[in-house]
């Protein structure tokens, strides 16, 4: 093997090409940025097609000294490229194995699942998991010992493609609660607790792994709300923590965590923000129309603007349209008004404040969402947006729950019709269990925290699901605004 690495590296001394961010192909060159071969690391590494698959190294940029990931690695038998660009494809794990001093030979190649700038679009996934039981039960009776914590319900769920083989895979940011029933949970007690990602096999199974991790696992301190989008530009997934911190009084707040692919497609946590935050919502989306995904965030302090520069790295402002955030709680960002510019929809404590679209790119105006009188008291756990029936227009979807007086209480799911003027149409309850009382013993929420919009029975109709499977509530959507409620 050491005459294979002497090989390579006496072939990559020739001058070539100019280097880029992705390996890419051509047609006839790949080119690829940086390959580390033993200790050393080669930048603009050319590669040039021949005949049946096969590929002749043609040089490079030579050796360059770097403490940075390289896009590509030689281990002796087989040149792994991590990510390549072929026209507006995108490929991914491509193996060639080496035959001889000069040429390899094409073994295997992914089609990743991309990831959008918004986390809304992030959000859709063909997996529908039950949230208890897709957790691995060593890791969580481990860390259960280790920090002290029940094995409790969490909030902090994102799917994505981080190993970048065609699947869905999960990161679990789960809540400490102490024992579970509150008796000890005290600021001076209060854990933050380690995040766990999964890997599917393809089969339906989600395998614990810390081998995508720089390190050990990012701690996380009660994370409410989890979303991905790629923020660094590399194509590799990456997730922003929402996090409350102690919730409390004094309501000390965390510093939110966003945990970032680097070049070799493994994940680090660094603090976005200097600043303590409350912060109980995020979403992302190309906010200022650059070109990457910025993070807009609900916290304490405001409604607060994270504007990307493209490689993941943020500068914080307010956007000082809502003023207080007293009721606000949760949002999202999507394009309501269809003017190709994000809109911010912001919910919450809705006695307190009405769930309100405000319009991009300014957001100087907003329009107030009118809830059922059965759900004016209410908090809104989660809001989603599709057309459910088929009229060309959005639909809200929004899961609630009982709110002062009567916290957490039950269970409802409403939808909040528009017209072609987006003038607000009617309003329908589809679900309601004002018995669905918890959370119990904190296994899982017996409220409704996310949805989750699917069409779960293949009929060309959108249904509404519960995104955790662990109750199963589905409403199978039969036309005409008619839904039959089911539980899987």
């Amino acid at each position: 093997m050491k005459k294979q690495f002497l090989i390579l590296s006496l072939l990559l001394t020739t001058d070539v090409h100019a280097q880029n961010d992705i390996s890419t192909f051509d047609g006839t060159f790949v080119n690829i940025p940086s390959v580390k071969v033993g200790e050393d690391v080669y930048s603009n590494v050319s590669l040039e097609l021949l005949e049946d698959l096969k590929f002749k190294v043609n040089g490079s940029d030579g050796a360059i000294k770097t403490s940075d990931p390289a896009l590509a690695e030689f281990s002796g038998n087989e040149l792994l490229i991590r990510t390549l660009k072929h026209q507006e494809l995108i490929y991914s794990n491509l193996i060639l194995k080496y035959e001889d001093e000069l040429e390899f030979s094409f073994v295997s190649a992914d089609v990743p699942l991309m990831t959008s700038s918004s986390s809304f679009e992030n959000r859709k996934t063909d997996i529908w998991i039950d949230y208890v039981s897709v957790r691995d039960k060593g890791i969580s009776e481990e860390i259960s010992k280790d920090y002290e914590s029940c094995i409790c319900e969490y909030y902090g769920v994102v799917y994505a493609d981080f190993d970048l083989d065609g699947d869905d895979d999960l990161l679990v940011s789960t809540v400490w609660w102490g024992k579970g029933n509150l008796s000890d949970y005290t600021l001076e007690n209060y854990r933050s607790v380690p995040v766990e990602m999964y890997l599917n096999d393809g089969l339906g199974n989600f395998i614990y792994t810390e081998d995508l991790l720089v390190g050990a696992p990012p701690l996380a301190s009660n994370t409410r709300k989890a979303i991905t989008a790629d923020f660094n530009g590399d194509i590799f997934p990456d997730i922003f923590l929402a996090e409350t911190g102690f919730d409390g009084s004094p309501f000390p707040g965390a510093t939110p965590t966003l945990i970032i692919s680097n070049r070799e497609g493994r994940y680090q946590a660094k603090e976005i923000d200097e600043q303590a935050h409350f912060m109980h919502g995020a979403a992302s989306g190309d906010i200022d129309s650059d070109g990457d995904s910025d993070i807009v965030a609900v916290s304490f302090d405001g409604i607060l603007l994270y504007e990307n520069n493209g490689i993941g790295e943020f500068s914080k402002s307010k956007i000082n349209y809502f003023g207080s955030p007293s009721g606000i709680f949760n949002l999202e960002v999507f394009d309501f008004n269809n003017d190709s510019h994000l809109d911010i929809i912001t919910t919450g404590h809705y006695w307190e404040r009405k769930t309100e679209i405000v319009f991009g790119p300014g957001f100087i105006t907003g329009i107030e969402v009118e809830n059922s009188d059965m759900t004016k008291e209410h908090v809104v756990n989660d809001i989603q947006f599709a057309d459910l029936d088929a009229d060309g227009i959005k639909e809200i979807i929004q899961s609630t729950t009982g709110g002062e007086g009567n916290w957490y209480g039950g269970a409802y799911i409403e939808i909040i019709y528009f017209d072609e003027n987006l003038e607000q149409s009617g309003n329908q309850i589809v679900y309601q269990d004002p018995n669905r009382k918890g959370p119990i013993d904190r296994t899982f929420p017996k409220w409704i925290p996310w949805l989750k919009i699917a069409d779960v029975n293949s009929d060309g109709k959108l249904d509404i699901l519960e995104d955790d499977r662990h109750d199963g509530t589905t409403l199978i959507n039969n036309g005409d605004r008619n839904f039959a409620l089911s539980f899987e």
